[in-house]
């Protein structure tokens, strides 16, 4: 059974910067609740198993934040119209306030 080397993988993503010295933990930590139990999985998994399940579960992990990514994109696209509408408001009832 081939393992994907871990702590190699750690250190180097650390010294790039892409991995917090808190590690896995620290990163998971910043991200939303969704994406934290999909990369939790990930984290957890890596350096178990054979490097042919590794891989599986990286694509459909992969998959599943793809997915999560195109719900945020939906989700700003539905704010961005919002937020300005809402200022557009506030600032009516400002002046209408002011008068």
């Amino acid at each position: 059974m081939q393992r994907l080397p871990t702590p190699v993988l750690n250190d180097m993503l650390k010294r790039e910067r892409l991995l917090p010295a808190s590690g896995w933990d620290g990163l998971i930590a910043a991200l939303p609740a969704p994406e934290q139990a999909v990369c939790a999985r990930v984290a957890g998994g890596l350096g178990r198993g054979s490097a042919e399940a590794q891989a599986k579960s990286v694509r459909l992990a992969a998959g599943e934040l793809g997915q999560l990514l195109q719900q945020a994109r939906q989700a700003e696209r539905e704010k961005s119209r919002l937020y300005p509408t809402l200022g557009l408001l506030a600032g009516l009832f400002a002046a209408v306030a002011a008068l």
